[in-house]
């Protein structure tokens, strides 16, 4: 975004064009993806660090209680 300051002492800015915008929306969004696989896979390995393996246990336990189904482990 650029600014200018008029010689009346007004101050003007002018925004991106949409498609910057579109494009740096873009980027951010796969930076989130990127983030969230680093945040819960293990470098080496790529599985589920522990975390988010005790997450996804969890969310399984609470479903087979609600659903009174089997649940194995």
């Amino acid at each position: 975004m650029s600014r200018l300051t008029l010689e009346s002492g007004y101050h003007v800015a002018i925004g991106m064009e949409i498609t910057e915008l579109e494009n740096t929306k873009k980027e951010l969004v796969e930076m989130v993806r990127v983030c969230e696989i680093l945040a819960t896979t293990d470098d080496l390995s790529q599985s589920l660090n522990r975390r988010t393996f005790i997450g996804k246990v969890n969310e399984e336990v609470a479903r087979s209680k609600r659903y009174k189904a089997h649940f194995s482990y």
